[in-house]
C-alpha cells in the first residue's frame, strides 16, 4: 500500500476500504500472491493467519476486517524462492502490536530448524508447544504442528519438519498472565499467580457484575483451546483465559421485569401527583 499503517474504517470495513484509505496499491503489489490477513482470537488471545487469493478478476478479495487485523499485501520482491516466520523471531519486524515477520530467501533442503538458525533464533515468550506451518496446496490450507521444545531444547531431530517455498512458519507468543473476560466489573489481563484460583481472579477483576451467571457456569479456555469447567477451587494455568457468562433471561423474566417497571413507574407518578396536590 501506498501508507502503511493503522487505520479506522467507518464504510464498508473491508480490505477495499482499507487499501483506499491507506492510498491505494503500489506499483509493485502483485496479485500472482495471496494476502496475508492475520485475526485474533479473543478467548485464547492468539493470532491466526490465512492466505487469500484475489479475485478472478484482479480486484480485492471481498474480506470484511475486524478492529485488530492486520492485512499484508504481497509485493513483487515476494516472488522470489522465500518463507515467511510469524511471531517470536530475533529481529524480526514489528508489524503491529501483536505480530512480527522476518522473510527468509529458500534454500534447497531448508527446515523449520535450519531457518530458524538462519533468522537468529526464537524471541523472548516463543510458544513452542503451540507452533505450527502453515501450508497452501492449490486453495487448500493445511496445518502442520510443530514441537519446537522437542528440537530445540531436547535437540530431537525426528520434530525437525522439511519447508517449502511459501510456507509460513507460525511461532505465537506464549501469554503467562490470566486475562479474564465477561460479565465482570472490570475484564481484562491479570498477573498470574500460583496461589489464587477462579474466584480470586474474578475478584481482582472487580467481582461478578449483577447480570453475572453462577460460579458453576463459568469456563476457563486454555492457550491450546480447550474449554473447560471450574469450581472455587479450580487451579488456573499461566495464559488461561477466565471467561464470566452474562445471564440471559427468559421471555417470563423479561415479562415480569418490564410489568415491575411500568408498576414502579406508575407508583413514583401516583405520589409525584399526591405531593403536588397537597402542596397546593
Amino acid at each position: 500500500m501506498q501508507r502503511p499503517g493503522q487505520y479506522e474504517l467507518v464504510g464498508s470495513k473491508d480490505v477495499t476500504e482499507l487499501v483506499e484509505v491507506a492510498g491505494g496499491l503500489r506499483g509493485t503489489a502483485t496479485r500472482q500472491l495471496p494476502l496475508l490477513v492475520s485475526k485474533r482470537d479473543p478467548s485464547s488471545d492468539r493470532r491466526t493467519q490465512m492466505r487469500v487469493q484475489y479475485a478472478a478478476d484482479g480486484n480485492l478479495p471481498a474480506i470484511p476486517v475486524q478492529n485488530g487485523d492486520y492485512v499484508h499485501i504481497p509485493s513483487v520482491e515476494e516472488l522470489q524462492r522465500s518463507v515467511m516466520l510469524v511471531g517470536a523471531i530475533q529481529g524480526a519486524s514489528q508489524t503491529d502490536e501483536a505480530t512480527s515477520t522476518k522473510r527468509l530467501t529458500y534454500e534447497q533442503g531448508d527446515t523449520v530448524r535450519t531457518l530458524i538458525e538462519r533468522a537468529g533464533g526464537l524471541g523472548a515468550g516463543a510458544d513452542y508447544k503451540g507452533s505450527y506451518i502453515v501450508r497452501m496446496r492449490n486453495k487448500e490450507k493445511s496445518i502442520i504442528p510443530l514441537d519446537l521444545e522437542a528440537l530445540l531444547i531436547y535437540r530431537d531431530m525426528k520434530a525437525d519438519q522439511a519447508v517449502r517455498i511459501g510456507d509460513v512458519i507460525n511461532i505465537p507468543y506464549q501469554r503467562h498472565s490470566i486475562m479474564v473476560e465477561g460479565s465482570v466489573l472490570r475484564p481484562g489481563v491479570y498477573q498470574f499467580n500460583p496461589r489464587l484460583h477462579v474466584i480470586d481472579y474474578v475478584a481482582l477483576a472487580g467481582g461478578p457484575s449483577k447480570m453475572a451467571q453462577d460460579v458453576d457456569s463459568y469456563r476457563i479456555v486454555t492457550p491450546q483451546g480447550k474449554v473447560g469447567t471450574v469450581d472455587n477451587t479450580k487451579e488456573v494455568q499461566p495464559g488461561d483465559t477466565l471467561i464470566v457468562p452474562e445471564r440471559h433471561f427468559s421471555r417470563a423474566e423479561i415479562t415480569q421485569i418490564i410489568i415491575s417497571a411500568v408498576g414502579l413507574a406508575i407508583m413514583t407518578t401516583t405520589v409525584a401527583l399526591t405531593a403536588y396536590t397537597v402542596a397546593k
